[in-house]
């Protein structure tokens, strides 16, 4: 049984990196990537509370809530303001090299 349970994890975790296709939506993908990425954890006001629920007026604009540690304090940005005038080339190129404060990884 555990060797089932591991096998399927393997083939779930290899799925979740398959580009996505050139015909799917790219906002979908997005929702997904923000989701599994754990970005609406910190820069989506009222998420963990809600249950994961996501307010499309409060998604990704930050919070006020500062994570305080030896570094300062640390607040969740605004990431719709980050990328707002990117494009995909754009965001990628910061989601590969963007060197942030912590709690960021």
């Amino acid at each position: 049984m555990r060797t089932i349970v591991l096998l399927g994890s393997a083939v779930l975790f290899s799925l979740a990196h398959i580009p996505a296709r050139a015909e799917e939506p790219s906002v979908e993908r997005g929702l997904y990537v923000s989701i599994t990425g754990g970005c609406h954890d910190c820069h989506t006001m009222g998420y963990r509370e809600s249950g994961g629920k996501i307010d499309p007026e409060k998604a990704l604009k930050g919070s006020n809530i500062g994570f305080q540690d030896p570094w300062g304090t640390s607040y969740p940005a605004n990431l719709r303001l980050m990328v707002a005038d990117d494009g995909e080339d754009e965001f990628v190129r910061i989601a590969r090299f963007f060197d942030a404060a912590p709690p960021m990884p």
